[in-house]
């Protein structure tokens, strides 16, 4: 029996498995499900606040189920970030439908039209804050 594999099978195999891992990057492209990092998707408006010197971390956007969401490394502490995002979506039009949390960990529940999101912030010390920050839309 031979086992050696035809030339162009064997070209076109790497060809095909760059083209699937390129499906995965930018968020415009069209794909049900794209993955990211470094930026936020466009799928969220051009005006959504973030503090100074945020750091968008890894990103998904989930078109069947009308979400996007963002990681975000803020060098504020966990106060300086939930007065910041209070006072920001309210200059821009957001409502704050919902303030929760403890001293380590805090979710902000906005709105705005049809769009509806949530903001998870976890404290990381007098000086930083992670966050995941997620909108749907309707």
């Amino acid at each position: 029996m031979n086992h050696s594999r035809h030339p162009l099978v064997l070209a076109v195999i790497p060809l095909l498995l760059t083209a699937l891992l390129a499906a995965g990057c930018g968020d415009d492209d069209g794909e049900p499900i794209v993955t990211g990092e470094g930026e936020i998707p466009s799928s969220f408006p051009s005006d959504f606040p973030l503090p100074d010197g945020a750091r968008i971390g890894s990103t998904l956007v989930n078109r069947p189920q009308h979400y996007s969401e963002f990681v975000v490394a803020v060098p504020l502490g966990l106060d300086d970030t939930v007065r910041f995002f209070q006072f920001a979506l309210v200059e821009r039009g957001y409502v704050v439908d919902s303030l929760e949390g403890s001293v380590t960990l805090v979710t902000i529940e906005y709105s705005r039209g049809d769009l509806t999101g949530e903001i998870n912030l976890t404290g990381q010390g007098n000086t930083a804050t992670q966050g995941a920050i997620r909108i749907n839309r309707s």
